[in-house]
């Protein structure tokens, strides 16, 4: 039996990859505006407060990025994603949600970041194969 814990990235594989993670990542934009504008403003001790509008912006941001193929966006949301679960860790007294949402998630972003980079290797092949010999 085969695991597919990283699951081969050949061109259609990583193009379809590809598609999941930008929609995972406009989900993640909509809920994180949905957070900023639904939270209550009179509660100061508010976990979402501090960057709310950064938070709610930078997916969409990343998601135009992933979209365009750029290994950079793709290699950021992961940072920021893994970075962003730490730090729900480290300051909320939830375990389990966080830290389901680093595992699972990180790993669905992880292998986002896969597929980008494969698409580029990909059509790093077909330029060199296209490209007229000197």
């Amino acid at each position: 039996m085969r695991s597919d814990l990283l699951p081969s990235m050949d061109q259609t594989s990583a193009a379809s990859w590809l598609r999941r993670g930008i929609i995972l990542t406009l989900a993640i934009g909509v809920v994180d505006v949905l957070v900023l504008v639904l939270r209550d403003p009179s509660d100061q001790e508010s976990p979402f407060k501090s960057l709310s509008l950064l938070d709610a912006v930078l997916p969409f941001v990343l998601a135009l990025g992933i979209y365009r193929r750029s290994r950079v966006a793709a290699c950021l949301l992961l940072a920021y994603w893994v970075f962003s679960k730490l730090y729900q860790l480290a300051t909320s007294g939830r375990i389990v949600g966080p830290l389901l949402g680093l595992l699972i998630v990180g790993w669905f972003l992880f292998n986002v970041a896969r597929a980008v980079f494969a698409l580029h290797r990909g059509s790093a092949a077909d330029a060199d194969v296209t490209s007229p010999a000197a």
